[in-house]
């Protein structure tokens, strides 16, 4: 089964069941390989919406979206200070946390989140939406749907972000200069 085969749905994190699923699969997906991280839900994770990709019953790929109205709200404003953000426009949203199953993965899941949620920011009337990301092959794919390199943020390494490269901030505009 592929992503033309699956639907992407909204979580509910009130549930608990729900939450359990999230970070069992974070436990799989990203957890195993940095086992002295804590996997929890953060602030972030109460206040974003999260979509899942659901094969049978089972979870296999969630990812979260985060909005806010200026860049002083972003959750990871301080490591994006530096950079300039005069040619975007607000509202903002900011693609969170994409985690696929191992053995689900190359099947198009994250692909089809990564979609939905854009489409669900601009549904929304978000004006540009951002990505910080540590993996090139995630640059590449954000690139591909049309985001621009905007810079190289300060390392982040507290909580449960432990990224093993400096993360690059990226961001696509769906505003039109006057």
């Amino acid at each position: 089964m592929n992503s033309s085969d699956v639907t992407v749905q909204e979580l509910d994190i009130d549930d608990l069941t729900v939450r359990s699923e999230i970070l069992a699969l974070r436990d799989v997906g990203v957890f195993a390989a940095k086992p002295h991280l804590e996997n929890r839900f953060t602030e972030q994770d109460l206040t974003a919406k999260h979509f899942g990709v659901r094969l049978d019953s089972s979870l296999v790929a969630c990812a979260r979206i985060d909005f806010f109205s200026t860049i002083a709200d972003c959750f990871y404003a301080k490591q994006i200070s530096s950079l300039d953000f005069r040619e975007l426009h607000t509202p903002y949203a900011s693609l969170g946390r994409l985690v696929v199953h191992p053995k689900c993965r190359r099947r198009g899941f994250g692909r089809l989140l990564d979609l939905h949620r854009i489409e669900f920011a601009m549904s929304r009337g978000v004006s540009t939406v951002l990505g910080v990301v540590a993996a090139s092959y995630r640059r590449d794919i954000l690139v591909s749907y049309g985001f621009q390199v905007l810079g190289v943020c300060m390392p982040c390494r507290s909580g449960t972000l432990d990224l093993d490269d400096d993360p690059i901030v990226l961001a696509k505009s769906f505003a039109s200069v006057c």
